[in-house]
């Protein structure tokens, strides 16, 4: 695998083994295994370097608190550099996401720039926190490959810069509070991580690379910033992906490009690759041996591959599913979330103990939890059928998991339905996203609540993602209604650089750019009631090709004048 770093002219010193662009199969395994895939996008050294003196000129602009404004902007960071999107149509860059997530990943509307600046000290090493999917609230985290963070670095980045460090290998890896609570955020002070890293066996790799580079992690990944001491400003801007399906069934996964003894990572975790490669392939999982008794009392490592057997002891018939449940209700850290772990991979035998949890009086946390659990350990239509009633009543952290569970089960729109009719903006949000994912005859049915959402939570910044995400899943619907998705866009609330935003509705401009490049867009306004008001910051996103704006600010199309009202929502 660390032969892929070949081409990657930076210093040899922390050279993350990442691996470049590769055949998909490398790059699942790479993912897999360590978590991290490094590789140069193939737009010109020209594409980068404006992406940078933007994000120069935002770095050294006060947003009016002290803050950077290109760290103040979050969410609003793609409409002011719309260039950006550019880096996901890149054909490297989509068939490394493809060959993680599967077909048709849905990106996040969560982002952010990170500016590392001389004098900045280093981070606590961490794993971030699911901004809107509400992950953050159980013990669990998912193992499988479905969230990937992507960092994207505009300049070279050197040792003196702040480079980010990743631990490849510890995305199955977690702290745990010594008083029995779950560390979803935890930290780990600079002076204390040798001694946590060598107890999993693992190194803290720097990523040092040329201007262009993208890595994609593992969202679980232990990641931190480190001390700048270099005058020279260095960006990382981060998005979030994730699973648009499962993967098709197959009837046996294929050979690993590299023996999995090869991998330079703690053997242990053999189990978790194996189980988790195949499960990628949609192919039966692995028999394990092992996985009986209590979680071992040795490292983290050591745990999580515990887990994985217990697991497969569940699927396999060889330990009853309600010793691991037992574990779970117990509140003990880390037993309930090792337990967690290993019902997910138990299947139909976990399915059956973990469907009774979702109702039972249960701590709001454990019944999400158990949700999580039933998401992927199956139950077929009894499972879909709890997770729906889930998705519909009940605690918001409960009805979140309940939606992520339905990813691919045949009542998935009803389990979408179900919650969007909550008023809770992380339930919306995952509603909208399994909406975003299901085929779009699908999605045209729930398209009068999805509009709704957008018309009428626009303006509600608690329910930001919702709105993102219900325009994404009109996006990729098959009625598309651009006069809508338009009129409650960014464009039509003040869309500027001046100030903070808070009301961003991410995705829009993605959805914008898409009708004013299509046919109807160019030359069919007229089929939505006369020309689709569009303010004139909005020209920053008019495809290369486009005619420009006349002096009285109407494009021409077609050697014809049509008018462009410029009007505020």
């Amino acid at each position: 695998l660390a032969q892929a770093q070949t081409s990657c002219q930076c210093p040899k010193r922390n050279r993350p083994s990442m691996a470049t662009q590769q055949e998909p199969a490398l790059i699942l395994q790479q993912f897999i295994t360590s978590g991290c895939v490094k590789f140069q996008t193939t737009h010109p050294a020209e594409f980068h370097k404006r992406i940078f003196e933007t994000c120069a000129k935002l770095g050294v602009t006060d947003s009016g608190n002290g803050t950077p404004l290109c760290e103040v902007l979050g969410d609003d960071m793609l409409p002011e550099m719309p260039e950006l999107t550019q880096l996901f149509e890149c054909p490297n860059v989509r068939e490394a996401l493809e060959a993680i997530l599967g077909p048709n990943p849905i990106l996040d509307p969560h982002r952010f720039c990170h500016l590392a600046v001389q004098g900045r000290r280093a981070q606590a090493m961490h794993m971030d926190g699911y901004q809107s999917t509400g992950v953050r609230a159980i013990q669990a985290r998912a193992h499988r490959p479905t969230w990937i963070l992507a960092m994207y670095y505009p300049q070279e980045v050197t040792d003196d810069m702040g480079p980010t460090a990743v631990v490849p290998g510890s995305h199955y890896l977690h702290l745990d509070d010594p008083r029995g609570q779950a560390m979803n955020f935890a930290r780990v002070g600079e002076q204390d991580i040798p001694a946590v890293v060598s107890e999993w066996g693992m190194k803290e790799e720097e990523v040092l690379c040329p201007a262009g580079t993208l890595v994609l992690c593992h969202y679980d990944a232990w990641h931190r910033a480190t001390s700048s001491s270099s005058p020279n400003m260095r960006f990382m801007v981060k998005f979030i992906f994730s699973r648009g399906q499962l993967p098709t069934p197959t009837d046996v996964a294929p050979d690993p490009p590299v023996p999995w003894d090869a991998v330079p990572l703690p053997k242990q975790l053999r189990c978790v690759w194996e189980t988790v490669w195949a499960w990628a392939h949609g192919a039966p999982l692995p028999s394990l041996d092992g996985g009986d008794g209590d979680p071992p009392g040795g490292g983290e490592v050591e745990r999580v591959a515990w887990a994985y057997r217990a697991g497969a002891a569940v699927r396999e018939g060889r330990r009853p599913a309600t010793d691991l449940t037992k574990m779970l209700r117990a509140g003990e850290e880390p037993r309930a979330r090792l337990a967690t772990e290993g019902l997910s991979w138990g299947g139909e035998a976990a399915a059956k103990v973990l469907i009774p949890l979702l109702t039972e009086a249960l701590p709001d946390h454990k019944r999400a939890t158990a949700a999580y659990a039933l998401g992927w350990a199956g139950g077929g239509e009894l499972g879909d059928a709890a997770l729906t009633q889930a998705a519909g009543q009940g605690p918001t952290m409960t009805r979140v998991h309940a939606l992520q569970g339905m990813l691919g089960r045949p009542s998935a729109a009803d389990a979408a339905m179900a919650g969007l009719r909550c008023r809770a903006g992380e339930v919306q949000a995952n509603a909208a996203r399994l909406l975003a994912a299901q085929p779009t005859a699908v999605v045209g049915q729930a398209q009068d609540k999805l509009q709704d959402i957008v018309q009428n939570a626009s303006r509600d910044h608690t329910l930001r993602y919702a709105v993102a995400f219900a325009a994404e899943a009109l996006f990729r619907s098959e009625a598309r209604p651009w006069q809508l998705m338009l009129q409650y866009s960014p464009f039509g609330h003040g869309f500027g650089t001046q100030a903070p935003r808070k009301d961003f509705r991410p995705t829009s401009e993605r959805a914008w750019a898409a009708w004013i490049n299509s046919e109807n867009g160019r030359q069919n306004q007229a089929k939505f009631g006369g020309p689709v008001d569009i303010p004139p910051e909005a020209s920053r996103f008019l495809p290369a090709g486009l005619p420009a704006a006349n002096d009285e600010g109407r494009p021409a199309q077609d050697g014809k004048r049509r008018r462009w009202a410029s009007r505020r929502g």
